[in-house]
């Protein structure tokens, strides 16, 4: 594989950044993940742009920088990535790399769980309207997007449903 990854074949590119990530059947080593992800990123790969922003994100690899994480998570979501949409709208819920931006937000957390069913971007919006307090609809929306997501066992909506029903 690091074979064709290394004659330019993008798949294998990423792949390879996977296995170096993961510490499978080569040595863990996120410097080398990092650089794969860098040439399948450059070649259009949203899987790839993802996973750079993430190593952004996370100083994986590389020094943590918010900014180019959310660069990268926009150039994969622009690509109908539905976890790049939903770590976009994390950004912009928080302000993080980017100038808070609750609109943003909403609208990349909306499309990853809409279109996308990402449950994490379900409790990110559930969080986003709880934002809205006290305006009864939103709370109402916050409700609603807490419960799809703790149907789909997320923790962190699991934890936010409960303070819901012990405070109604």
């Amino acid at each position: 594989m690091r074979h064709a990854a290394e004659n330019g074949d993008v798949p294998a590119m990423f792949q390879f950044a996977l296995l170096c990530e993961d510490g499978k059947y080569v040595p863990k080593d996120y410097h080398e993940a990092f650089h794969w992800f860098s040439l399948a990123s450059a070649k259009g790969d949203p899987q790839a742009q993802f996973k750079l922003g993430a190593c952004y994100h996370y100083g994986r690899g590389t020094k943590q920088d918010l900014s180019a994480a959310a660069n990268w998570y926009q150039r994969s979501a622009d690509q109908t990535n539905y976890v790049a949409m939903k770590s976009l709208g994390f950004l912009f819920m928080e302000g993080l790399g980017v100038e808070k931006n609750l609109d943003k937000a909403k609208y990349w957390s909306e499309r990853a769980a809409k279109d996308g069913g990402n449950r994490r971007a379900m409790h990110n919006l559930g969080v986003i309207y709880a934002m809205d307090f006290p305006h009864l609809d939103a709370i109402q929306k916050a409700f609603v997007w807490e419960k799809r997501s703790a149907e789909l066992e997320d923790p962190l909506a699991c934890l936010a449903l409960s303070y819901f029903y012990a405070t109604s």
